[in-house]
């Protein structure tokens, strides 16, 4: 068997929603605290998923807390800016009653493969030689397997010919 890369369909992201208002009013920011507490410490099953997931727990009539737990493998505390940017400003509007006027995107990952595909092809040999200088020296990482690896390392699956990206 060798490794590869699964893309399940869409399916979006359900929410599990909380009431806690039924709790006396000290107990429900700290109950709340310790919910979120929890989720972010649910070990997370990468073969079976979610890889996301999403609780809103109601404190009071117009008091909620939101929470999104991701894992690292899905997005870092860095990609989430725009998201939480883009959350922020469609939060506020929709408060002050408007509608969320967000801007487009300026890159997308297709405008990133167009671009990089555009490139030099001796960029690509920079960068294998830059990462091969800066890993140098660090040992093999020969997780357990199922299966005893092959003499010759394949190509990955799904792997796209960098030129053939337009």
């Amino acid at each position: 068997a060798e490794a590869y890369q699964y893309f399940a369909p869409p399916t979006g992201l359900g929410m599990e929603y909380l009431d806690l208002s039924d709790l006396p009013a000290a107990e429900r920011e700290p109950r709340a605290r310790e919910l979120m507490d929890q989720r972010m410490r649910l070990r997370i099953d990468y073969a079976t998923g979610p890889l996301a997931a999403s609780t809103m727990m109601r404190l009071d009539t117009d008091d909620h807390v939101w929470s999104l737990t991701i894992a690292h493998i899905v997005a870092d505390g860095k990609s989430l800016i725009p998201v939480v940017t883009d959350l922020g400003a469609a939060y506020n509007a929709l408060v002050a009653g408007d509608e969320p006027n967000l801007p487009e995107p300026e890159i997308r990952y297709g405008d990133f493969l167009a671009w990089y595909a555009g490139q030099d092809p001796s960029r690509y040999d920079e960068d294998m030689d830059y990462w091969t200088h800066q890993l140098a020296g660090v040992p093999n990482f020969d997780p357990p397997t199922d299966f005893p690896r092959p003499d010759r390392k394949a190509a990955p699956v799904g792997e796209v010919d960098r030129k053939s990206v337009v």
